[in-house]
């Protein structure tokens, strides 16, 4: 997300988490070898263009660092581009294969894993159910490279346990495309 929309963007996190309490800091960069994250509980990955954000989290070794956090038992919150990096790739977002991001970073980014924190599937962010545009790329996209895709609607968010259980934090429902063709809700 362009540093401009930075201040915005953390306004709306902590209007948007308000009622499970005050926050004692947000924190809109990073520092140190920990990147801050030894004093996070929570991480908030909020949109923008999906390459250049994971360009970004490669570029400073921030996927290693999350990967760290998550490990000791932090949770992060992805949305739009940030649910993408969450995934087990990202390549799924590529508009000139019927994703919704252009590949503005090009051969910077070669590598297109994520942090596959949603243990090897694939998030869509955005996805409108009925959508023949939607439904149609992450059903291709699960059965052309094996994976479970996961259509994630603006009023709807997933959660994923210590287990690897996938969990709907609604209001609405997600919706599951695997390789098999199939898509449940």
């Amino acid at each position: 997300m362009p540093s401009t929309r930075w201040l915005g963007t953390k306004e709306w996190i902590t209007r948007s988490l308000a009622r499970f309490g005050a926050f004692s800091s947000i924190s809109l960069g990073f520092s140190g070898p920990d990147f801050g994250l030894g004093n996070a509980d929570v991480v908030a990955i909020p949109g923008g263009n999906t390459f250049r954000l994971l360009h970004h989290l490669r570029e400073h070794d921030l996927l290693r660092a999350l990967r760290v956090f998550l490990d000791q038992g932090g949770r992060i919150y992805g949305g739009s581009a940030g649910a993408l990096v969450l995934g087990a790739s990202i390549a799924i977002a590529d508009s000139s294969v019927g994703g919704q991001d252009d590949n503005i970073v090009g051969d910077l980014l070669v590598d297109m894993q994520g942090l596959d924190a949603l243990r090897g599937c694939v998030a869509y962010p955005h996805f409108e159910q009925g959508v023949d545009r939607f439904e149609g790329h992450c059903h291709r996209w699960s059965q052309e490279h094996g994976v479970t895709v996961i259509g994630i609607p603006e009023t709807c968010g997933v959660q994923f346990d210590p287990s690897g259980c996938a969990l709907n934090a609604g209001p609405s429902p997600a919706y599951v495309f695997t390789s098999d063709g199939r898509r449940t809700v």
